[in-house]
């Protein structure tokens, strides 16, 4: 019994016993091939000599210069436009007086086109640099930057603040009629501001008082009392609107009034006809009272 299911499992055909045969070669081959491969040798082996060795250490050092010059390289990067400015510029700064210097000569000592924008700005609005230290006001210059030209500033005896001429002033600018010389003489007020009081002039027609300054755009109250004591008014240059002949357009050209009221006036008149007094305008509720008194001395109902 046990001999017999002994046979049954060692029992091969004569097909099954072919193909071992086979499989057993296959397997013959492919460990042949496997020592073959681990055996062979792929070139001949070189031995290294002197020179090859000379040549590869200079190699390797050329390749840590490479590496150097690399982190050189990106810590330029990392500087700032102060830094640049101080490399272009070191062997070109020279003496200059903030308050006279020229575009040309701010292109020269480095500064860029937005700093000149600022720096000739800041002069013309009527600022004044004092001592070296003043350059920091100006926006875009930062220490490191003024730095570099504190050795070079020089303000001038004649361009330092003139407070005690300014105390003992006496001559007085009339508003109505100064021209832009005459209102660039005034404490705090350069060519910008001088412009802007004059445009406001002719809208309003003329200044029937002092504080209508401060309406001025871009006027404040610190640069007004700079000046206000020597601006006077002759209230006889102001010129009056005839509120009974004007046109729409003439009467809506004045600040203080808008299209609405321009409006309210026209229509008034077309139907009540001309007005005989001023103060029909308040009295028909054609205005406020607020802008009543400021557009009155403005206004007239006869040449």
């Amino acid at each position: 019994m046990i001999k017999q299911r002994f046979r049954e499992y060692f029992y091969f055909t004569r097909r099954e016993r072919n193909g071992i045969i086979v499989l057993l070669f296959i397997i013959c081959i492919l460990l042949f091939v496997y020592i073959y491969i681990n055996h062979k040798t792929f070139g001949q082996l070189v031995e290294l000599d002197d020179d090859f060795k000379k040549e590869i250490t200079q190699f390797e050092k050329s390749q840590e210069l490479i590496e150097k010059k690399k982190k050189v390289y990106t810590k330029k990067k990392q500087y700032t436009s102060i830094d640049k400015f101080s490399f272009k510029t070191r062997n070109q700064l020279f003496e200059f007086d903030p308050n006279i210097v020229t575009q040309v000569e701010l292109e020269k000592l480095g500064f860029t086109k937005r700093q000149i924008q600022i720096f000739l700005r800041y002069r013309e609005k009527g600022g004044r640099f004092y001592k070296k230290e003043d350059l920091l006001k100006i926006y875009g210059i930062k220490e490191n930057h003024y730095n570099h030209l504190e050795a070079f500033v020089h303000i001038k005896k004649e361009s330092s603040p003139k407070r005690k001429e300014y105390k003992n002033l006496v001559f007085e600018v009339e508003i109505n009629s100064a021209t832009m010389k005459e209102l660039i003489k005034l404490k705090g007020i350069g060519r910008s501001y001088a412009k802007k009081i004059i445009k406001y002039r002719e809208l309003l027609g003329g200044y029937v008082k002092k504080q209508q300054l401060l309406e001025v755009y871009g006027m404040d109250s610190s640069r007004y009392n700079q000046f206000c004591q020597f601006v006077k008014i002759d209230t006889s240059l102001v010129q009056h609107i005839n509120i009974n002949k004007a046109e729409f357009k003439k009467i809506l050209r004045h600040p203080y009034l808008d299209s609405y009221q321009c409006q309210c006036i026209m229509d008034y008149r077309e139907l009540m006809g001309e007005f005989t007094d001023l103060k029909q305008i308040l009295e028909n509720n054609l205005i406020d009272t607020i802008t009543y008194n400021k557009i009155s001395p403005y206004c007239k109902i006869t040449d």
